[in-house]
């Protein structure tokens, strides 16, 4: 099936920015730090090059986050939990969400706190930057969703992981860190057992993660989106199916 409409125009990331991608004004800036010197903008920002460094200070940016300084980790305890429903708010409304969305500054499934719900986060030092859940259930009707996939004519062969809610914070963004959290959660499905992998799509969530997604080897499995209850409003069903071990 074909994918979705493209998103608008998204920026060029600063990471991959160019002097000869960059408008006139912001050239002659760049020219005039190097004649000039200026060297606290350079060593504050933490960036590769006095060029990436220029750029996050005129943009108000103070420190770079590279994809090599963030430890993903595997996380049960309650408070962490609690920092992550926390998180999903602040990511989303980044999308345009409005803060009516979440009253209490949060989202929180019931009873995601518990199994068959497990959580990986992100850390940047002590900071929470992202997170990412996966369950695994005997039987659709109990997966994040499962009523989606139940109205489908898909071959749907249990055990059943569902990989769901992740949120990346915009500081961290473009470096590759939702498919570190696919890969982990993948990795822990395999291990589970699992024969089926669920997930959906979000245009909240982008463009580029429903390529990620389809590099994967997800496949789209309805030729018309759902409304799913908020925050994440339309979505489109993805499948992954693997296999019997051998």
């Amino acid at each position: 099936m074909s994918a979705p409409a493209a998103e608008a125009f998204q920026p060029l990331p600063l990471r991959h920015a160019s002097q000869h991608s960059l408008p006139h004004t912001t050239r002659v800036l760049v020219n005039l730090s190097r004649q000039y010197h200026i060297p606290s903008v350079f060593q504050s920002s933490g960036a590769t090059s006095p060029r990436l460094a220029l750029i996050c200070w005129l943009l108000g940016e103070t420190r770079i986050v590279t994809n090599d300084e963030l430890r993903i980790v595997e996380v049960t305890d309650p408070d962490t939990i609690w920092r992550i429903q926390r998180l999903r708010a602040e990511c989303w409304m980044t999308t345009g969400l409005p803060a009516t969305v979440f009253p209490d500054g949060q989202w929180c499934d019931p009873g995601e706190e518990q199994p068959p719900f497990r959580h990986w986060a992100a850390f940047a030092g002590a900071r929470l930057v992202a997170a990412g859940r996966l369950s695994i259930h005997e039987r659709l009707a109990e997966a994040p969703g499962g009523h989606l996939f139940a109205q489908l004519p898909v071959a749907i062969t249990p055990p059943i992981a569902s990989l769901n809610r992740l949120v990346v914070h915009p500081d961290v963004r473009r470096q590759g860190l939702s498919r570190r959290f696919d890969d982990i959660r993948l990795a822990a499905a395999r291990a589970a057992g699992a024969r089926t992998v669920l997930a959906y799509w979000s245009r909240v969530t982008g463009l580029a993660r429903y390529r990620g997604l389809e590099a994967l080897g997800f496949r789209r499995v309805s030729d018309f989106d759902f409304f799913n209850e908020p925050p994440t409003g339309l979505v489109t069903a993805m499948v992954l199916s693997w296999p019997p071990p051998s």
